[in-house]
């Protein structure tokens, strides 16, 4: 009945707080913040996937002199918040016309003819339902870079990943990478390990 679930939502409360304070002694080892490499996958996750977001990208896609209607599409894709003002890193083809062109390739002229544009961007942030609209500040198509910026202050500042101190990486070497999965599963955050090639 009504007390049994409650005891069950206690347990899972209490079970959680627990994790928490695991997490968060491991994290903070010994007075002091432990590095990337000390931590597991579910400490890493911890850690970056508050600097996570979402963005709902809707882009507006025609081919030029076919003198059809364009179409509009929606997707969602994870980027990261490297300014805690609201400035997001996500990779550009998930913008432009090039990723049309990459997947049109085959046909020949027509990949050519493809224009692809941004119309709305919006974005969910770590522990909110809310959605910010963005815009495009900067991008580099040949380092297949976007800098996305919040139209207005986040109402407290965001999580953030710290790029100015980056790790030499080199072949052979094991990455972990901290995303999430799209509303199908509440963009519930995940990790997954990679080799550099």
């Amino acid at each position: 009945g009504h007390g049994g679930s409650g005891g069950a939502d206690r347990t899972t409360h209490r079970r959680r707080l627990r994790t928490a304070r695991v997490l968060h002694a491991r994290i903070f080892r010994r007075g002091r913040v432990a590095t990337d490499a000390e931590l597991s996958g579910a400490e890493l996750v911890a850690r970056y996937s508050p600097a996570v977001v979402s963005l709902s990208v809707t882009l507006r896609t025609e081919m030029e002199g076919s003198g059809g209607s364009p179409e509009e599409t929606t997707s969602e894709i994870a980027c990261t918040v490297v300014d805690s003002g609201g400035l997001i890193l996500c990779w550009n083809s998930n913008f432009s016309s090039g990723r049309m062109a990459d997947l049109f390739s085959g046909f020949g002229e027509m990949a050519s003819r493809m224009k692809v544009q941004p119309i709305e961007i919006k974005v969910r942030c770590s522990g909110s339902d809310r959605e910010l609209p963005a815009f495009i500040a900067a991008s580099d198509s040949d380092l297949d870079l976007a800098f996305v910026q919040l139209e207005e202050p986040p109402p407290a500042p965001l999580a953030a990943v710290d790029f100015a101190r980056p790790a030499a990486v080199k072949p052979g070497d094991v990455l972990t990478v901290v995303s999430r999965l799209s509303s199908a599963f509440d963009f519930a955050p995940f990790y997954d390990v990679v080799r550099v090639t």
